[in-house]
């Protein structure tokens, strides 16, 4: 049983138990062994590449891990050699934060459900990118370089993930420090993207795929069946409708959604005018899928659809 603070005002003071922080959870029964390997099967399951895993793999897998403990600013991954004969991992962080680092640059940050380690194991031998480091005091389930094999020898569907997730994510980031560096100089300039975890960026990763354009092709057409949701990885594009002029649509920017969320025809035109443009494609069932399993981005990309309609409905 979980007391989960989401305003305010909700909680009276000095009210038992106690207010916990914004969006924080308090447990008010003691867990169990049961409960906890109930929550552990759970992380692994937000796992984007593990979603749709059966039962029966991910038991398989945590019967054979190991849960460990990291303490803040322990250096859980070492960037460099890894010395011969040296055990390596993959892990799945089931509480706290870690942050994955090239010196002092922190390139991403990690949270419940993100892993770290798969690329050392399946393309690295011998040799890690970046240091990982725990920001917080941080549990991890921690899986061997056997158990990897064992898992994409049973499901070779999780290497073809991988690999596009080793594609993409870094386009993915870049377009959302892009996104995060437009918010912060223009005024009321919002994207989802630059709210996302590294899972929910790995899940657009996985299901969507890239779309080309050349200059003056169009990505949407006003009055068509909304069919996808869109980011802008990279080129230039221009919003209309009706044949006037709306708006502008730079990397980072999210387009698409408003037609998606409310069921309805394109309001809008979107036409390439750079010398070419690519964008990430999610299909409609794949970003249903999105919606449901993950609430925060569900909300976000509400916020973001409203946020929209105004300019568009103008007269």
């Amino acid at each position: 049983m979980f007391l989960v603070h989401i305003a305010d005002g909700d909680v009276p003071r000095g009210f038992v138990p106690s207010k916990p922080r914004l969006f924080a959870t308090q447990v008010l029964l003691p867990t169990t062994s049961r409960s906890r390997r109930h929550a552990l099967l759970e992380t692994m399951r937000h796992v984007a590449y593990l979603y749709d895993m059966p039962s029966t793999t991910l038991e398989t897998l945590l019967r054979d891990a190991e849960i460990v403990t990291h303490f803040q600013d322990e250096v859980i991954i070492r960037k460099g050699p890894v010395a011969p004969g040296e055990p390596i991992h993959f892990q799945i962080i089931a509480d706290g934060r870690v942050s994955v680092r090239d010196g002092r640059r922190v390139i991403t940050t990690l949270g419940r459900g993100d892993t770290f380690g798969e690329w050392g194991i399946s393309h690295q031998r011998g040799f890690r990118a970046a240091d990982v480091v725990a920001d917080r005091p941080s549990q991890a389930i921690r899986l061997s370089e056997e158990q990897y094999h064992w898992l994409v020898g049973k499901h070779p569907v999780i290497q073809e993930r991988l690999n596009k997730m080793r594609s993409l994510l870094p386009r993915l980031q870049l377009a959302q420090e892009r996104a995060r560096l437009k918010a912060a100089l223009e005024a009321g300039a919002r994207s989802v993207i630059e709210h996302m975890t590294s899972g929910q960026l790995s899940g657009f990763a996985i299901f969507s795929l890239i779309k080309e354009f050349k200059q003056g092709h169009h990505v949407l057409v006003e009055g068509d069946a909304a069919d996808g949701f869109y980011i802008l990885l990279s080129g230039h594009l221009a919003v209309g409708t009706e044949g006037r002029f709306i708006s502008e649509l730079s990397e980072g920017d999210v387009f698409g959604e408003a037609g998606l969320l409310e069921g309805a025809p394109r309001e809008a035109t979107v036409t390439a005018v750079s010398a070419d443009a690519e964008v990430l494609f999610m299909s409609w069932r794949s970003f249903q899928h999105l919606l449901q399993t993950m609430p925060a981005f569900a909300w976000e990309i509400w916020d973001t659809a409203a946020g929209r309609r105004e300019p568009i409905r103008r007269p």
